[in-house]
């Protein structure tokens, strides 16, 4: 597939998909070797969602990185409960965090990407980095905020053994593979292409075919296959 390539000045508007708006600053982040932003992980999520089965659809949530950071940082418990129940947090089976490695509410961006991934109703958390040693404690502490609002809390941390980047950039885009798969049936379709440096520069312009498509209002290929 070939990419196209995207013109104009940085901050130009380039697509407004649901509640995503993407600029030129967001969509360059898919370029080889940029670190992805939240904006271009929000708008893969839900494309992902927006494709995925009815049944994913029912069972599954995906919280995105500014209402991660918002549970990170509210201090009353009724404002956490607010937020969950605007996420039908209480309606889901499967519960998928995307989370930022920042740990000053101050101080814009972070430097990691990671997915922690929550089965709601036997308290289960498990937990995808693609960076070994695995940055867990951001994690954790959601982790420990999340728990008095589930039914048990005799609860599970478990670090999922999962490919690995090679590189300091490429958490993104692993986030978001992550996140396509979480999203898949099971069933007993053929296993996942494996994620390795060559796939993700491939998914990279395999995005930017999508953004470029919906931009222009062609039709495009589900990524749920």
């Amino acid at each position: 597939m070939c990419s196209t390539p995207f013109h104009g000045d940085k901050d130009s508007k380039v697509l407004s998909y649901g509640d995503i708006v993407l600029y030129q600053s967001d969509v360059n982040t898919l370029l080889p070797g940029v670190w992805l932003n939240d904006n271009i992980i929000s708008f893969a999520c839900e494309f992902l969602m927006d494709n995925a089965s009815e049944e994913v659809k029912r069972q599954v949530a995906v919280v995105g990185a500014a209402s991660c950071e918002l549970i990170r940082y509210a201090c009353d418990e009724t404002i956490i409960r607010e937020i969950f129940t605007s996420l039908n947090f209480f309606d889901k089976e499967k519960i998928l965090f995307i989370l930022n490695d920042r740990e000053d509410p101050t101080v814009v961006g972070g430097f990691h990407w990671s997915l922690l991934v929550l089965e709601r109703k036997i308290g289960r958390f498990h937990y995808y980095d693609s960076m070994r040693p695995a940055k867990t404690a951001v994690a954790k502490q959601l982790v420990s905020i999340i728990t008095p609002f589930l039914d048990t809390k005799n609860v599970t941390f478990t670090i999922v053994d999962c490919p690995q980047q090679h590189n300091s950039f490429d958490c993104g885009m692993y986030v978001i593979e992550f996140v396509r798969r979480a999203l898949k049936p099971t069933n007993n379709d053929p296993p996942p292409a494996i994620i390795d440096a060559n796939y993700i520069e491939m998914e990279r312009r395999y995005w930017l075919d999508i953004i470029s498509s919906l931009a222009s209002g062609s039709k495009h290929q589900s990524l749920i296959v």
